[in-house]
Order: structure tokens, then sequence, then C-alpha cells
């Protein structure tokens, strides 16, 4: 077994890892790097000469499919596998890609790193596998795959790959702890791979208690609402459907008092996706869904539809909005009027 990685294991984002097993090489991610000032990309120098037979993705957020596109590009024939929420999910997360790199083109005159003609290629090589089961593909004759829900966002999984000589798990951004989105990670079922590929950006950071946390960002922004608006950024998706289901779950409760909520940016095109993938939420949820409700629309919650409507919000009574960026580096989020509160994201 050989193991290269050509992005994530030094520092955040690029996250790429090929893996020769069975004497036939896949591919786990291909991720851009947000920080502008670092090269985005992976090294995918380092696969040249390699015969790369499968690609896996283990989730849909840009460190981890930003570079698919050029995997693609220079692997055409390798089928990409995933969950069905995570395809559904790259489709979005693709297409805001593609919008950004084009406003940056006129603005800044930014090289894009691929066309959209290339992520539709890409997304055609998509072919859905089911997450917490085993399961084989043609293309890797003696290899099976194991899946497991890794928590995180919707339809994120680790990956298992076991031959009669070897094993290794690959672990993806995870989350052990139960979110109001998505349940806890379970690891694949393998007792005693190989090799164990750990995500760990977080891994020495001492996390604050989620329910304090919860009741402080709730507070925070009822207190905020009596002076004017507030803003909460967001990474658009997964942290942004936590937020808004936190907030109507607090106002339910009676935490806080009720008042509107506003959802913008690529947090609302995500929050309707989540809708069409029941199967990857928590029960709870998935049963709304299947049953006809809408857990991420309420009497109280509005999505922003264009630039006008934003700009009519604004011009009114204070109210609570969710938009994405988290970095306020893009999006709705840096077009908030002076003076408003913004609350950074949680910590939880």
């Amino acid at each position: 077994m050989q193991v290269i990685f050509a992005g994530g294991a030094a520092g955040v984002g690029a996250s790429c890892v090929a893996i020769e097993i069975a004497e036939q090489w896949i591919v786990v991610d291909a991720g851009v790097r947000v920080d502008r000032s670092a090269d985005p990309l992976p090294d995918l120098a380092l696969l040249e000469g390699k015969d790369v037979k499968a690609i896996f993705v283990t989730h849909a957020h840009a460190d981890h499919i930003g570079a698919l596109p050029l995997l693609h590009r220079a692997f055409p024939s390798a089928p990409i596998y995933t969950s069905r929420a995570t395809h559904l999910l790259m489709e979005i997360m693709l297409a805001d890609a593609l919008k950004i790199m084009n406003k940056r083109a006129v603005e800044e005159m930014e090289i894009p790193l691929y066309p959209a003609a290339l992520v539709g290629s890409m997304l055609s090589r998509v072919r859905p596998i089911p997450v917490g089961e085993s399961c084989t593909v043609g293309q890797l004759p003696g290899i099976t795959i194991h899946t497991s829900r890794a928590g995180h966002i919707a339809g994120a999984m680790s990956l298992g790959f076991t031959s009669k000589q070897e094993s290794i798990v690959v672990s993806g951004d995870l989350s052990l702890t139960p979110q109001r989105t998505v349940l806890g990670a379970v690891p694949p079922e393998i007792e005693r791979p190989d090799l164990l590929i750990l995500e760990s950006t977080y891994g020495a950071r001492l996390h604050p208690n989620r329910q304090a946390e919860e009741q402080r960002m709730a507070q925070a922004v009822a207190e905020g609402l009596k002076s004017g608006h507030v803003l909460l950024p967001c990474f658009g998706l997964g942290r942004g459907q936590e937020i808004l289901l936190l907030l109507q779950a607090m106002q339910e409760q009676g935490v806080v008092p009720v008042f509107p909520i506003y959802v913008d940016g690529l947090v609302r095109r995500v929050c309707t996706a989540y809708q069409l993938m029941p199967e990857a939420l928590t029960p709870r949820l998935g049963r709304q869904i299947r049953k006809g409700f809408l857990p991420f629309q309420g009497d109280n919650v509005n999505f922003v539809r264009d630039a006008r409507e934003r700009q009519t919000i604004l011009d009114g009574p204070p109210a609570c909005i969710i938009a994405s960026s988290g970095m306020l580096t893009g999006g709705p989020a840096p077009g908030m009027p002076p003076g408003s509160l913004v609350i950074p994201m949680p910590r939880f």
C-alpha cells in the first residue's frame, strides 16, 4: 500500500489523498485552500503517471471538492463516488464557486481555475454509493468499500478500503457530537485498519459547552435587535442550517422573543437542497420532510430572493439576517449597513 498526500496534510484546505491498494490507485477528495494568499490547489503533479481507477468524495465543502474538476480533467475516465446528498450539494457549491471566480475575473483580472463546461463534465461522472454499508465497484476488483456517517454536514461520510492483504480508513471531516441537522459520526466497520488517516483540524482545541453557546448566541441576537439589524455571517453549507434551526428552536421554547429571520446567499440555496435529502438528516427532520413539513422555513423565516428585496429589508425594522460568507469575504454578508451588529459564528 502507498499513500500520497497531495494536499491537506500540513494545513487546512486542498485536501487530497491518493492511495494505492491491491495494486490500484484511487483518490479521496480534491479541494482548494480558501486562503487567497496561498496556492489554492493541491499538488496534482504528484499523481502524474498514476493510473487512477476511481475518485471518492467525503463531503461537499470547498476544501474537499474545489479542485475536483481539475482532477477530473487529469483522469477523465475515472468515476467519482460519493453519497447522493453530497452529489446534490456539489452541484450547488461548484456553481457558487464558478460565480465567484467569474466575478473575480471581471473585477480583479483573476484567471478562473476552470470553466463551467469542465464542472458539467465532472458532475456527469458522479455515481452515488450508500452510506453505512459495504459495497464493491467494477473499477476496483478485489477491493471492498466501507462507508459510514461522518456527522459534520449532510451527506458527509468516512471511507474504508479493504483487500485481502491490507486495509485503510480515511475519516474525512468528523463531528462526533449530534447536531440539529445531522447525527454524529460512526466509524467504518473495519476493526483494525492497517492505516488510519484522521482529520485533525480542531484536534487540539477545547470546545465550549454547546448548549451554553447556543443560548449565548440566541440571547445576543435578541439583545442586538433592540438597537438595529443583527448579522450572523456563516458558512453557507452546514453552519447556516444549524444556526437557523437553533434560532427557531429558541423562539419556540421561549428562550428569546419571536423576531423576523431572513436567510440570504448560499445559506438559502443549501437550505432548499437539504429539504431534498431527508435520508441524510436527523430522523426527526427526515420524518418532517417526508410528511411535507419544511423545517428550514416558518412563519417568521423568509428567504431573500434578490438585491431589491435585500435593500428593502435593510431599510426596514430590525431583523436577524443569516447570510454567507462566514469570513465576510463575499456574498451578501459584507453589504450590511454601518452600525449593524455582527455576531461571529459560534464555536460549538
